[in-house]
């Protein structure tokens, strides 16, 4: 089970950032919520009323993060109605009163329940869900979180007057872990957000602190108290909401985050004028962070407050608490999105498909563009999300600027603000931005291993590899042996024997896992 860390020698440092380290931090959340899971229903118990199906989870690249729950079908039906609100047809097999103890029965039920887990976990939004990680990983995610934010909230404003709490807002955003909760302040309407530190976190408290104090400027919130395991931070009230809420037709708070964002919905796409200015303030924003070194990577379309044409970037803390951004996953499958730069980029990317046609793009890259669509819009999204512009390398936001979707817009207030940042709060910024690359970097590595490992594993199960490999058995015994001598082809057919013995022996797989992680400098 992971759990918050205790001891603060166990996270490992490089040496480059113990030259700014006092100590080493503790009491982050060594889980990263954004590592997809996978799950196999590998077989079943029968119980004296019901059923019980096992399934096998899998978390992340490695696969070395494994374990089993149980469930019956009931417990597929609560989640079910947990998931309601997305009004997607996820094809829940259907519940039988007589006949249900049957093995047939049981054996398609457990392949429908099979395809059903299959299709939560490959939706980007109901992958990430709570009701889903709960059922599949209870541990980690137990019910008491959210009691448990309330009360740290209380604690952490204990003694003061800020604000006057209200009644929590549960399923506001994404995170599984952050807690929303509204505030008020003389009349003014708040948000107050609880957010554990995540796995990316490298700084101690201290120096939290530090590169806080130097960002408070350009931040949205007014207040932020940081405590040894999490941060809060509380901001005015957006009523039109962001980017997303914009899109969608919705308001902020008016309903949960799924039932808002996770269905099928009315396409709200915006003016190609409105996309420019939008488009051309975040690149303005992240030209500034960027110019700065301040690291960022959080870019999304719920991270865009939009009120009155003018945008605001959000959680700009979130690289330095050390949180996972939403498109991390997308992030791992591309060895060119290795920097937060190019992640702004990417998020930048996304979030104008989404303006562009009012959805989501639910992939990692974009397929295919509209014949009808504006060519400058069109040449932009196929430099950011197409497969070609993510093999070679995206464009800065510097060239961004320069395209013509972008060139003539001016914004509607100047993205300009005194930043007072320290010298040490650079170097702290520096040591948050390497960090966080790296461990991408490394996942990233051992994602193409793992593609590696997949394709070799095909190969070696493929059947046609098998009738090749008992064709030139047959050759080599008509031909006896090698008679034409060291260089002729008896000896090549020898050879290639060989090969295809090897590749099919069980210390081929073995051999093949060695000889890729030297290839990959694991």
């Amino acid at each position: 089970m992971h759990s918050y860390l205790a001891d603060p020698d166990s996270v490992p440092v490089t040496a480059d950032a113990m030259a700014v380290f006092e100590r080493r931090p503790a009491n982050k959340v060594l889980l990263d919520d954004t590592d997809p899971l996978t799950c196999n229903i590998e077989g079943h118990q029968q119980r004296e009323d019901h059923t019980e199906y096992i399934i096998s989870v899998v978390r992340g690249i490695r696969g070395t993060d494994r374990w089993r729950v149980r469930h019956r079908y009931n417990d597929f039906v609560e989640l079910n109605e947990q998931l309601a609100p997305a009004r997607l047809d996820l094809k829940l097999p259907r519940k039988k009163v007589f006949g249900n103890m049957d093995k047939n029965f049981i054996e398609d039920r457990r392949q429908g329940l099979q395809v059903y887990l299959d299709t939560i976990l490959a939706h980007p939004l109901l992958s990430q869900c709570l009701a889903v990680k709960r059922f599949l990983d209870p541990p980690n995610y137990p019910d008491s979180m959210e009691a448990d934010a309330a009360q740290a909230v209380q604690l952490a404003l204990r003694g003061t007057s800020i604000v006057s709490l209200a009644d929590p807002l549960p399923a506001l955003g994404w995170r599984a872990r952050a807690f929303h909760q509204g505030a008020t302040e003389a009349g003014r309407r708040q948000l107050l957000t609880w957010c554990p530190y995540g796995p990316d976190r490298c700084l101690t408290l201290q120096q939290l602190t530090t590169v806080n104090k130097c960002l408070a400027s350009i931040q949205t919130h007014e207040y932020c108290r940081l405590t040894d395991r999490a941060g809060l931070r509380i901001a005015p009230f957006c009523p039109a909401g962001s980017l997303r809420d914009v899109i969608s037709g919705s308001k902020p708070g008016a309903a949960p985050f799924l039932a808002k964002y996770g269905g099928v919905r009315p396409e709200c796409a915006l003016l190609y004028s409105d996309i420019r200015t939008i488009g051309r303030q975040i690149l303005e924003a992240l030209r500034l962070l960027h110019q700065r070194g301040i690291p960022y990577g959080h870019l999304h379309s719920g991270n865009v407050l939009y009120d009155g044409g003018v945008c605001r970037l959000t959680d700009l803390e979130n690289a330095v608490w050390g949180v996972p951004p939403y498109y991390r996953p997308y992030l791992v499958r591309h060895r060119r999105l290795a920097t937060t730069e190019a992640a702004d980029v990417y998020g930048l990317g996304h979030v104008l498909h989404e303006l562009t046609f009012g959805r989501p793009l639910l992939s990692d890259r974009l397929e295919r563009l509209p014949p009808d669509l504006m060519p400058e819009l069109g040449r932009v999204l196929e430099s950011l999300l197409s497969e070609a512009a993510l093999k070679s390398g995206l464009p800065t936001v510097e060239e961004l600027l320069e395209t013509p979707l972008f060139r003539d817009v001016v914004p509607p207030l100047p993205v300009s603000c005194a930043i007072r940042m320290t010298p040490q709060c650079r170097e702290l910024l520096r040591t948050v931005k390497t960090s966080t690359e790296q461990r991408l970097q490394q996942d990233q590595r051992l994602y193409r291993h793992q593609r590696r490992l997949d394709k070799t594993e095909a190969l070696l199960n493929d059947e046609e590899k098998r009738r090749v490999r008992r064709q030139l058995q047959r050759k080599v015994g008509d031909r006896g042996g090698d008679e034409e001598g060291p260089a002729g082809k008896g000896s090549r057919f020898q050879l290639e024997l060989c090969q295809a013995a090897f590749y099919s022996s069980p210390t081929a797989s073995a051999a093949t896992t060695t000889a890729s992680s030297a290839i990959c400098g694991h």
